[in-house]
């Protein structure tokens, strides 16, 4: 999850997760698998009358092993009695498959000397349908398709999917089913011919090859034939809640904390006394209570809680110390150097992973004292 603030991107890291799945469910699932995940985002002002929006990204993991992932020929009609009309043929494109479609080729077969007599491009066909159960059906009239034996091989990213023939088998000679024997379908449009416009051969519902008698269904399902849907990889969110904290004085501090510090949460300097309440300091730890809510994330009213950064000495080399300190992931930190507490040399500045992190800086040897000091900013 990120925010979007002003079209800059601020990571939710408390709000990825990633989704759990049962095998074979479509659907809400059963009792529900759920993952309640909260984050503030502090020092975020929305004023009066505005929208924000809410944007998700879901990125797809692999996809489930039963999720049939095969491109195959699904119907084909070449021949009628009398003059040959509206030939071609339909591939049927399982939900799993996940390469590009122009990277489908279908080969015709010659099954006198077993060579290439046609090419196409899957990208050249019509896409026909997308069924509810992921399936996808293109199609393309191809004239002049032989009559058989004859075959047809169907290749998807550089691999044969399947070397089908009709009326016989043959042996290829050229093209990516070169050396290989067809697999026969066992029927054909021969004895007797269909009359134009009726016939066809096609998968029926229990994915064997048939002969139909109906009129061809170039574009749709094969009578019968019938494609159970797969449970495709999908995210429900629900229950989301985005709760506002008013800032009635609009002094960056929350009415709530307001509350809790003991500031008028209608008044930005409740005292009077020309400190606005986000720079008291309620704890007394010298860190303001506005940067303590909404810099470095730590509580304003424990003395405890603040940032802070120790300093040790690099054993293995002489005038370079070890800095070390918390880190939050959507802000940039910077070191700085100094003898006198004046003048300040930035040393090295790098943005927060989350975790305590540890930079090795190096003390100017010249100088008795050498001082180190940490900024934190935050790019909203």
């Amino acid at each position: 999850m990120e925010a979007s603030i002003d079209g800059a991107l601020t990571p939710l890291p408390a709000l990825t997760f990633t989704a759990d799945h049962s095998p074979g469910s479509n659907g809400p699932v059963p009792d529900g698998h759920s993952i309640s995940l909260t984050m503030d985002l502090p020092a975020l002002s929305i004023a009066p009358g505005e929208t924000f929006q809410l944007k998700f990204t879901a990125n797809p993991g692999l996809l489930p092993g039963f999720m049939e992932q095969s491109v195959r020929l699904n119907e084909i009609h070449y021949d009628n009695d009398g003059q040959d009309t509206d030939e071609f043929l339909e591939i049927l494109v399982a939900p799993g498959y996940e390469g590009l479609i122009s990277e489908v080729e279908i080969f015709l077969y010659n099954g006198n000397g077993g060579s290439v007599y046609g090419q196409h491009s899957l990208a050249s066909f019509s896409l026909d349908q997308t069924l509810s159960s992921g399936y996808r059906l293109y199609s393309k009239l191809i004239p002049r398709i032989q009559n058989g034996p004859d075959g047809v091989a169907i290749v998807a990213g550089g691999e044969v999917q399947e070397f089908l023939s009709y009326e016989g088998t043959l042996t290829a000679t050229d093209g990516p089913a070169s050396r290989t024997t067809s697999e026969n379908i066992g029927v054909s449009q021969a004895n007797p011919v269909p009359p134009s416009g009726r016939g066809s051969l096609g998968l029926d519902e229990l994915s064997a090859w048939s002969r139909f008698s109906t009129p061809h269904s170039r574009g749709s399902l094969n009578p019968g034939q019938l494609l159970a849907p797969h449970p495709l990889p999908g995210i429900a969110i629900d229950n989301i809640m985005v709760i506002a904290l008013d800032d009635a004085d609009l002094d960056g501090l929350p009415d709530p904390l307001e509350e809790e510090l003991g500031t008028n949460p209608r008044l930005a300097d409740s005292d009077g006394d020309g400190t606005p309440d986000g720079e008291e300091d309620a704890d007394g730890d010298h860190q303001s209570n506005l940067a303590e809510f909404s810099l470095t994330q730590t509580d304003p009213l424990d003395p405890n809680s603040r940032f802070q950064i120790m300093v040790t000495s690099d054993p293995g080399v002489s005038h370079r110390a070890l800095v070390t300190f918390p880190t939050l992931t959507d802000r940039t930190y910077t070191v700085f150097r100094s003898h006198d507490l004046i003048a300040w040399t930035p040393l090295l500045s790098f943005s927060g992973s989350g975790r305590f992190e540890t930079r090795a800086v190096t003390g100017e040897p010249l100088d008795p004292v050498n001082f180190f000091r940490v900024e934190v900013v935050w790019s909203r």
